[in-house]
């Protein structure tokens, strides 16, 4: 007897949601103008640091604009360089990190709960319409999702993985929460503190925040 093959197998999956990815959240990105008063702002700033070569000040029309952290700005210049100054650059970070999050959470729910389940979440996750409209547009707020995202996924698998993975992920879930900084400001600490602090007292397990190494804080620090 032939095997049956698996209904649900990984490259099938990765390529079904690689390909959704890119018409939701890809197909056409330019195809429109900058929209209300943050896109140009964005544009202009990334502009800037690819032609003044600096990334350090981000600066809007030569004076320093500090109103938000530079992760953005950094992502739409590298696609600036790589596509040239036009509305699918400016935009590329959101799209990508939409991306992220929907083959993140795909990687969640698999790993917790098996392929199936965790494609169909994965599948709730890029057809909804708050994926479709932030990942098209220039903001902070998809690529903080991201950034969110990954902390919240490394923290259950962390929560979930013996030693020594669980360190590897633990680091990993710091790495991201210095990302979410980078991305929004403190706002990306506050967000993980309630829900992370929320699951563990829901649980009544507040003795294993003392496995959660604390030294990780440093990476997040570094990063941020």
């Amino acid at each position: 007897m032939k095997p049956t093959p698996r209904l649900y197998s990984d490259h099938m999956i990765t390529a079904v949601l690689a390909l959704l990815s890119y018409a939701l959240f890809f197909y056409g990105l330019g195809s429109i103008g900058l929209v209300g008063p943050d896109e140009p702002r964005y544009a202009a700033i990334a502009r800037e640091m690819v032609l003044t070569g600096d990334y350090i000040t981000p600066r809007l029309y030569g004076m320093p604009w500090f109103e938000k952290p530079p992760l953005m700005y950094w992502l739409a210049a590298l696609a600036y360089r790589i596509f040239g100054f036009n509305e699918a650059g400016v935009r590329f970070p959101s799209a990508l990190s939409a991306t992220l999050c929907v083959f993140l959470i795909y990687w969640c729910g698999r790993k917790l709960w098996g392929r199936a389940e965790g494609f169909l979440v994965a599948l709730v996750a890029a057809t909804s319409i708050g994926s479709f409209a932030f990942a098209r547009a220039a903001s902070m707020d998809m690529l903080l999702t991201a950034c969110l995202t990954a902390v919240l996924v490394f923290f259950l698998f962390s929560y979930n993985d013996p030693a020594p993975r669980r360190r590897i992920w633990q680091c990993a879930s710091y790495a991201s929460l210095g990302l979410a900084v980078l991305a929004k400001g403190p706002v990306g600490l506050l967000l993980p503190a309630l829900s992370l602090g929320g699951f563990i007292l829901l649980r009544g397990r507040w003795r294993e925040w003392r496995d959660w190494y604390p030294k990780g804080l440093w990476i997040t620090l570094a990063i941020a």
